[in-house]
């Protein structure tokens, strides 16, 4: 009964989200669901940390690799096929939809077709998003709240795409959120000594 009412809830989020759109926005949310600039921020944010970074930023780097690759692989191939639920885009009518090189469309208020293929629950754009927001918020502390704000923003674009419910985002951000705060727990007690910290409790 309960979870009746919580997948009822969640389809009614998505109607009223996915459907406030506006043209100006459409290539925005399309922009933050593309993997191609997040690939380009980290390879850029990768020679930074390399080139001026120091040893405990380099192993930080490292560990966000890995577990945006964790992340990655739990969400999409562990719990999608476990759960297995389809998409949004391929059960309710009239979503505003990127469907590929057409475009932008409003699907027909009868489905009649499945418009994206894979899984929808948990969303792996917001999973790694959040992973990457979390790490980025370790490595350079005063950007997290805007390395939280984009990995919010992509994990609605998916909405706005008409490809994920709220709960798979919801679902998506705690998956990774999950995998962030055990590997920052294992940096924290095995990674190398912050030496700043150090000489500073050494005084006191």
């Amino acid at each position: 009964m309960i979870w009746n009412w919580i997948l009822n809830l969640d389809n009614q989020l998505f109607s009223v989200l996915n459907g406030w759109h506006c043209s100006w926005l459409d290539p925005l949310m399309e922009a933050l669901s593309s993997r191609n600039w997040l690939a380009l921020l980290l390879l850029l944010l990768a020679a930074l940390v390399l080139w001026r970074g120091g040893n405990r930023r380099r192993w930080a780097l490292l560990l966000l690799v890995i577990t945006l690759a964790v992340s990655d692989y739990v969400s999409s191939s562990i719990i999608k096929p476990a759960v297995k639920r389809v998409r949004p885009c391929n059960v309710i009518g009239a979503v505003h939809f990127l469907d590929g090189d057409r475009g932008w469309v409003v699907t027909p208020e009868v489905v009649e077709r499945s418009w994206k293929r894979s899984w929808s629950f948990p969303s792996s754009h917001a999973a790694n998003g959040m992973a990457v927001a979390l790490w980025l918020g370790f490595l350079f502390r005063r950007g997290r709240y805007g390395w939280l704000t984009l990995a919010l923003a992509i994990g609605y674009s998916r909405i706005y795409l008409g490809v994920h419910y709220p709960g798979d985002v919801l679902g998506g951000l705690l998956v990774s959120w999950l995998l962030a705060w055990l590997a920052l727990r294992l940096y924290d007690r095995y990674g190398p000594v912050d030496r700043s910290r150090q000489s500073a409790s050494d005084k006191t």
